[in-house]
């Protein structure tokens, strides 16, 4: 499968407690996951790809499913870290 990861590397928070992503990046990767909607394998994906650290655990953060992908936010301060997308092909 191929999978698009658009990393939010900076991001601000508002004048509304929210947060504001000022700039991201977008990598494709070429990847053996069998569905982005997994938690633990995407999150075990993400930390073998260096995205998150090896010592985060699924009760850290939030999954948003969406129709196009996954985001997924730290759970103390819901500040966004990434998005993940489907792009389909053979893994």
């Amino acid at each position: 499968m191929k999978i698009r990861v658009t990393d939010y590397f900076d991001v601000w928070t508002d004048e509304d407690g929210g947060w504001t992503v000022n700039n991201q990046s977008h990598y494709e990767h070429k990847v053996k996951i069998k569905d982005i909607f997994n938690r633990k394998s995407v999150l075990k994906l993400m930390k073998r790809l260096g995205y998150i650290s090896k010592m985060c655990r699924t009760t850290q953060l939030i999954f948003t499913e969406f129709e196009s992908g996954l985001e997924i936010l730290k759970k103390k301060d819901g500040m966004p870290l990434f998005f993940i997308e489907d792009l389909g092909g053979v893994s």
